[in-house]
C-alpha cells in the first residue's frame, strides 16, 4: 500500500510508533497537560480541531476524555484513518472555509439535540494559523470565533508558537492568535505558548 503524503516528513513515523509500540508524540505533550489541567473529563466532548493524523486526539481519548475531530480530507486523515488511529474519535472531514463554516456550525448544534453529549471544549494545537488562511483572514476568523462561542463551546484551548522575529504570519505566535479571537473570547490564563479562552460574557 502506498503511504499517503502529509506534508510532515515525521508523520508516517510518529503513526508507526503509535501504532507498534503505543508511543504518542512528545510534540504532544504539552496540550495534553494543558488540557488536564484546566478542563475536568465530565465537562463533556473535547474537539481536536484540524486533527491531523488524530495522534493528540486519541492521547485524550486514553486520558479520559470523549473526543470528537475534525480534519480536512487529504494524506493525514488518511494515514490516521487506515491505521486505526481515528477508531474511538469520531472525526468529521471538513475542510474549514467561510462556504463550509454553517456546515461545522450545524455539526455543532447537533451534538447540543437531546440524547448528545455537547462539545464543550475545542483544542487547537497550531491549528489557527491554518484555519485563518482558509478562512480568508480577519473577518472569516472571527466569524470561526463566534460560530464556537454560539454554538455552545465553553474553553478554547490553544497551543500557538513561540515568539520568533523570523515570523510572519499573522497568527505567527500564540498571543496573535488568542488577540484574533478577541471579539467573542478572553485569555482565562497561560503559559508560554498555551492559552485557555473562555467566551466574553
Amino acid at each position: 500500500m502506498s503511504v499517503p503524503k502529509t506534508g510532515r516528513f515525521d508523520a508516517e513515523d510518529l503513526v508507526t510508533a503509535w501504532r507498534e509500540r503505543g508511543e504518542f508524540p512528545k510534540i504532544h505533550t504539552a496540550m495534553t497537560a494543558w488540557v488536564r489541567e484546566n478542563v475536568d473529563p465530565r465537562e463533556g466532548p473535547v474537539l481536536d480541531l484540524c486533527s491531523s493524523t488524530g495522534l493528540l486526539g486519541r492521547r485524550l481519548a486514553a486520558a479520559g476524555y470523549t473526543v470528537r475531530a475534525v480534519e480536512l480530507p487529504g494524506p493525514a486523515l488518511q494515514l490516521g484513518r487506515s491505521n486505526g488511529v481515528y477508531e474511538y474519535v469520531p472525526v468529521m472531514s471538513l475542510r474549514i472555509e467561510r462556504d463550509t463554516l454553517e456546515d461545522l456550525g450545524d455539526w455543532l448544534r447537533a451534538t447540543v439535540m437531546p440524547g448528545h453529549d455537547p462539545i464543550r471544549t475545542v483544542v487547537a494545537r497550531r491549528a489557527f494559523p491554518e484555519l485563518w488562511d482558509s478562512l480568508g483572514g480577519a473577518e472569516g476568523f472571527s466569524a470561526l470565533g463566534r460560530l464556537l462561542a454560539e454554538c455552545g463551546v465553553r474553553n478554547v484551548l490553544l497551543e500557538g508558537r513561540a515568539h520568533s522575529s523570523r515570523t510572519t504570519h499573522p497568527l505567527g505566535e500564540a498571543i496573535a492568535e488568542a488577540n484574533a479571537l478577541a471579539e467573542s473570547w478572553r485569555v482565562l490564563c497561560w503559559r508560554g505558548p498555551l492559552y485557555h479562552l473562555v467566551p466574553r460574557a
